[in-house]
């Protein structure tokens, strides 16, 4: 006999890529009470996956934009009234621990959270002792960088 074959065509989202790599804490609820939790943060981060699954993590909660270096998200941080920076440490032109030193030359109270790929210790320290509020290590977990934000949140 010969088998059939059948052939479709699927469309796939654009984030469905960035949405496999997503890591889900299995004792978080599936809904994340987020009332008045909307807010503009700018994030620092050269990499366009990581900034689009900050984005997707974000969605419901904040309105994100992208500064790929921190050179740019210096200058945007100057320029506009953010509640949050959401700063990656390693990036092209300026790194994310020069960044948040400059910033802080200007603006003692916004809340920069570090979202790295350093691990350590050591690296928390460094970045809290650099003016960061938090740390947040990659891949990053959405409920967690959500109570981040929720923690931080200007009011």
């Amino acid at each position: 006999p010969v088998p059939n074959v059948f052939s479709c065509t699927v469309k796939v989202n654009e984030y469905s890529h960035i949405l496999s790599m997503m890591r889900i804490d299995d004792n978080a609820p599936d809904v994340v009470d987020v009332d008045d939790l909307n807010c503009y943060k700018v994030v620092a981060e050269d990499n366009i996956s990581n900034y689009k699954l900050i984005e997707v993590f974000l969605r419901n909660v904040a309105v994100t934009e992208n500064a790929v270096n921190g050179k740019k998200a210096v200058e945007r941080v100057k320029e506009m009234d953010y509640d949050m920076v959401l700063m990656d440490i390693k990036m092209p032109v300026m790194n994310g621990l020069e960044a948040t030193k400059l910033i802080r030359q200007f603006d003692k109270n916004i809340p920069i959270v570090a979202v790295t790929a350093n691990v350590l210790d050591f690296d928390r320290k460094t970045a809290l002792a650099n003016g960061c509020n938090e740390f947040v290590t990659k891949p990053v977990v959405r409920n967690q960088l959500i109570a981040v934000v929720e923690t931080y949140k200007r009011k």
